[in-house]
């Protein structure tokens, strides 16, 4: 069929549909006579592509969720919407501040702030996938809130930068998958709810193994069970743990988070001492 017909089945303009296939989402058969022959198949697509720009994704992004059928990246498409709505309401924070207050030397700097701490959980979302990267991104963003105010601050967020700029991460497809499934199965908030049981570890070791010592020991005993060790949850912990260690992401990455965030350096402490105590308790 014609575009003028493929328009009036999509209910899309001419100059749209000619968008599309100038970004390559559609490439309707060319006729002898020069016409475009837009297929049943184009007319799906280019429905499909009308209701994700409706929902608000970029070109770039509607590119991503047909790259695999869509499989996986719409959850990947919904963390970074998550995140920018986010963003968008903390800089809706300062301008109210702004409006109340009139001090532009301070927003500024807090601008600046709000600025280095999201191209870092940016990065941390674009690296890792999933749940994975929702977890990062929700355990570091009270870290980042600092101003940066000494040239080994400076230095250290360069080489955070740096380092999630040329980090590789080649995830086998299999656990790639893995990820994705477990992520749809797992709450809104989840991400939130690991967090800040990690702090309340943290803060007070003693009491949270008062409060949670069965629920540790079966998680203890789960994590030592053939079934768990033969499960894609364990390879995926490995590969983790073993990317981890060879990136640079103990060595080089951590480190410089500690020197750009004070209140980062004293949770590591807080949380090496959370370890001790734990260790003591099951392993002594």
């Amino acid at each position: 069929m014609l575009i003028s017909e493929a328009a009036a089945k999509t209910d899309l303009t001419k100059k749209a549909i000619e968008y599309y296939e100038e970004q390559g989402l559609i490439c309707p058969e060319i006729s002898e006579n020069g016409y475009r022959n837009f297929s049943q198949d184009d007319i799906l697509k280019l429905r499909e592509i009308s209701v994700l720009r409706s929902l608000g994704l970029s070109v770039a992004e509607i590119k991503e969720f047909f790259s695999d059928n869509g499989h996986g990246k719409i959850q990947e498409i919904i963390n970074r919407k998550a995140f920018e709505a986010q963003a968008f309401k903390e800089k809706e924070r300062l301008l109210r501040e702004l409006s109340e207050k009139t001090d532009w030397d301070k927003i500024q700097e807090d601008v600046k702030t709000l600025e280095r701490k999201n191209s870092v959980l940016t990065r941390l979302l674009n690296c890792f996938p999933g749940f994975y990267g929702q977890y990062l991104i929700v355990h570091f963003a009270p870290f980042l809130n600092e101003p940066i105010t000494t040239p080994e601050q400076q230095k250290a967020f360069d080489t955070i930068v740096s380092f999630l700029d040329n980090l590789e991460m080649d995830i086998p497809e299999d656990l790639r998958e893995f990820i994705y499934e477990i992520t749809k199965e797992m709450d809104s908030d989840f991400a939130e709810k690991m967090s800040e049981n990690l702090h309340k570890t943290v803060e007070n070791p003693k009491k949270y193994l008062e409060e949670n010592h069965e629920n540790i020991e079966l998680y203890r005993q789960i994590k030592e069970s053939e079934e768990y060790k033969n499960s894609p949850a364990f390879r995926l912990n490995e590969y983790f743990r073993k990317i981890s260690s060879e990136n640079g992401y103990y060595d080089i990455f951590i480190p410089a988070i500690k020197k750009l965030s004070p209140s980062y350096k004293a949770y590591c402490e807080k949380l090496k001492e959370a370890d001790r105590i734990f260790a003591e308790e099951f392993e002594g």
